[in-house]
């Protein structure tokens, strides 16, 4: 349920975030700026990171409670779920500090 709230949970508020501070902006201004739009994406991106973090522990402890020998899918689910920690910790850090 983390995982999944990780894959999908910061993209969509993001979204709505996003669509909510531009109509605001071009009431407002007539006008829309990119970089409080370019913060929610970080946000996001770090909210997913997280999650994903989160998720992967979980996961972790659960596959330590399997007997040997463990499964090759769980291994495979423990990569799906680091999953948006690698891409979306990239893309974070690759905007923070590049």
């Amino acid at each position: 349920m983390i995982a999944l709230l990780a894959y999908i949970g910061p993209a969509v508020w993001a979204f709505f975030a996003i669509e909510a501070d531009r109509k605001a902006q071009l009431a407002t201004h007539g006008w829309a700026c990119g970089n409080p739009m370019i913060g929610i994406v970080c946000l996001a991106g770090i909210a997913s990171s997280l999650l994903s973090l989160v998720a992967t522990g979980l996961g972790i402890a659960a596959l330590r409670a399997v007997p040997e020998p463990r499964p090759v899918a769980r291994f495979a689910e423990l990569g799906f779920l680091f999953l948006p920690a690698v891409v979306a910790g990239g893309y974070v850090a690759f905007m923070l500090f590049a």
